[in-house]
């Protein structure tokens, strides 16, 4: 049924091995992933985040990461969507900030710290009072924390999605869109939301240099966010001739393994 309404409907399909196999193993990573938590499978990398000015390291990436038992280190992309569709993704987010911020408190140098939430918390208008009681409950700084939206998810209805953007920012947190590019509404999300940042996805480094089309985007882009007080971050920067265009054009922040890889732990 599932399938028949992605696919428009109107239509039949009928089920097979391999769909069946599909089905019991998504119910399987769900069923694992609600105990993930409770058994301290999950944990976060440390992606450093480098100023083109000064090539120095203002801001660490939190980077969830899930052991799971007999299957190893499940990929980011596969659990996070599981954990959307099966109503866990609240729960996770709210780990995920909680341990990131406690961590920063910790640190020798007051750096930003970054943390991907899902986009599900603005239609709920829950966002901006789970960050404020986090803040609280570790003492962080508001003005150290970044939180990430990624732009490949739906933000909901537009005027509460601003809403609950426009508390985080009153609390003195940064707001960046992440994966700025990838999703289908960028212009009108830059538009209508009150951010501090575009993070532009990694598939604009993957052509960079090589398409001309590319690099007049991401050129007059970066432009554009200047003109309206909004810095830019170039993920997966991998080469310096990449690295060369971003500076050229004035991009603030960049991260990549060109710069650094993330890690278990950061003093």
């Amino acid at each position: 049924m599932a399938e028949v309404r992605q696919h428009g409907g109107a239509h039949e399909r009928r089920a097979s091995l391999t769909s069946i196999a599909a089905l019991v193993g998504t119910s399987g990573l769900e069923r694992d992933l609600m105990q993930a938590i409770d058994r301290n499978e999950l944990s976060l990398n440390w992606m450093p985040i480098i100023a083109s000015g000064t090539q120095t390291v203002v801001a660490l990436e939190a980077l969830l990461r899930w052991e799971r038992p007999g299957s190893g280190q499940v990929p980011p992309d596969m659990f996070i969507q599981c954990a959307e569709n099966g109503g866990l993704i609240e729960k996770i987010d709210q780990w995920s900030l909680e341990t990131a911020c406690r961590t920063a408190v910790e640190w020798s140098h007051p750096l930003r710290v970054c943390v991907n939430i899902s986009p599900t918390w603005l239609a709920k208008r829950h966002l901006s009072g789970m960050v404020e009681a986090i803040l609280q409950q570790t003492g962080l700084a508001p003005e150290r924390l970044q939180i990430e939206l990624s732009e490949k998810r739906p933000f909901g209805p537009r005027d509460i999605a601003y809403q609950e953007l426009s508390r985080l920012r009153a609390l003195g947190v940064h707001v960046a869109l992440d994966d700025f590019g990838a999703g289908y509404s960028s212009l009108e999300r830059l538009a209508n939301f009150p951010v501090d940042q575009i993070k532009f996805d990694r598939s604009f480094m993957q052509r960079l240099n090589d398409d001309r089309r590319v690099n007049e985007v991401m050129g007059q882009t970066i432009q554009m966010a200047r003109r309206l007080g909004i810095s830019c971050c170039a993920k997966g920067v991998e080469t310096e001739r990449q690295m060369a265009f971003l500076d050229s054009y004035g991009c603030e922040e960049v991260q990549g393994y060109l710069l650094g890889v993330p890690t278990e732990d950061y003093l």
